[in-house]
């Protein structure tokens, strides 16, 4: 006895495009290939712009440090600079380069301030800064002092180049300038640079 065999129904195109639409198989793998590269561009951006945030608060607390460590002086000498730029290098985190520092003795005389010396130091192979001059003063930032009084300008630069290039993300200088009074003296000389530690009347 042959059997037959009953053919199903061939089901309406516009009802094989609806039931494809409607088939769920496979949407979550199909949804993480189109995400995953997505968050993870993000993740990484978000590691290089944390970076660059972290370096340059760095640079700010290294001139911090080194402008509390120059308050705490009565004099100072080429040596001592020195050791506070190398200071400074040690403190540096490893994505910033060329680093470069200016510390400047600014005295205040005849409501005028006036730079009694300035100190400029930077690593092999960066441009050394000028040295600041009376007309450069950062007026702006200057705290009120007294006649025959003294602040300390201490300005470090450095360029800060992320681990990898994403948009946005390019090597940048960064810089960070402190003011601060002198702790136990009004004037700290430089042995070389300028000995006095009176402020010039004219």
């Amino acid at each position: 006895m042959m059997s037959t065999r009953t053919e199903r129904p061939r089901r309406p195109l516009h009802r094989s495009l609806v039931a494809f639409w409607a088939a769920d198989r496979g949407a979550i793998s199909f949804e993480f290939m189109i995400i995953f590269p997505t968050l993870l561009i993000m993740l990484v951006a978000s590691f290089g712009y944390f970076e660059a945030f972290r370096s340059t608060s760095m640079t700010s607390k290294i001139a911090f440090a080194v402008n509390d460590i120059m308050s705490r002086h009565d004099t100072v000498d080429t040596v001592d600079m020195q050791n506070l730029f190398a200071v400074a290098e040690k403190m540096m985190p490893p994505t910033i380069t060329d680093l470069r520092m200016r510390v400047t003795s600014v005295c205040f005389e005849n409501n005028t301030y006036k730079v009694l010396w300035s100190y400029v130091d930077a690593e092999t192979g960066a441009t050394t800064p000028a040295q600041m001059a009376s007309a450069d003063i950062p007026i702006s930032v200057m705290p009120t002092v007294d006649a025959q009084n003294s602040a300390i300008i201490t300005e470090i630069w450095g360029t800060w180049t992320p681990f990898m290039t994403l948009a946005g993300l390019a090597p940048r200088t960064v810089e960070s300038r402190l003011v601060i009074r002198p702790r136990f003296v009004r004037i700290i000389p430089h042995d070389t640079l300028n000995p006095s530690n009176i402020c010039p009347t004219s």
